[in-house]
């Protein structure tokens, strides 16, 4: 699958009128979803933010029903932990320092995809490859499009004041703010979040 390439599966999927249903395409079963070669996206401090595009059609008696497109890059990000203690990041199997900056949305929580791309234009001069969102900054899912676009990662972060032990009195020690059946929980939502 390399520049201006094509691929196109297709399914027979019977659905009753109302219901919806699940429906998984995967490389095992579709041999054209198998990407060799495929052109990673990588932080614009790192190289080019290589983006596929994906459109879904669904056809009811010769007509199209309904219909979907969205954009999306290959690329992983993996971690280790360094001597000191601190954990570091790898993008496509290389080191990568993450120079990043916190997320606020407007005062009235009223983004627009224009306002989001003009901060994330303003982010990327700044020559920060990530943004960094708390709790519920950041809740449209539009702002991902031109930070993917840009070459900025984005982290969606749990609340840090949980960490506070001087904000949160209540506290008993490491993660104090969040029970302790949470923290899988926590960790399996990051991991999803960054891969």
């Amino acid at each position: 699958m390399g520049h201006g390439s094509h691929i196109q599966f297709s399914r027979k999927v019977k659905l009753p009128a109302g219901q919806s249903k699940k429906v998984t395409f995967t490389p095992k079963k579709y041999n054209q979803l198998s990407v060799d070669h495929p052109n990673l996206w990588r932080t614009h401090t790192f190289g080019k933010s290589n983006l596929y595009h994906l459109h879904l059609q669904y056809v009811a008696g010769h007509k199209f029903s309904d219909q979907q497109s969205t954009q999306f890059c290959i690329r992983t990000v993996s971690n280790y932990i360094i001597k000191n203690g601190f954990r570091d990041f790898r993008l496509n199997g290389k080191k990568i320092l993450i120079k990043g900056g916190g997320w606020t949305d407007p005062m009235l929580l009223n983004a627009s995809k224009a306002y989001e791309r003009a901060c994330i234009n303003y982010a990327v001069p700044m020559n920060l490859d990530a943004i960094q969102m708390e709790d519920f900054w950041g809740e449209n899912h539009h702002l991902y499009n031109p930070a993917d676009k840009k070459g900025a990662l984005v982290q969606v972060g749990i609340n840090c004041i949980w960490e506070d032990t001087g904000f949160n009195k209540t506290t008993t020690g490491k993660h104090s703010g969040i029970l302790p059946t949470q923290i899988p929980i926590a960790a399996q939502s990051f991991k999803d979040e960054i891969t």
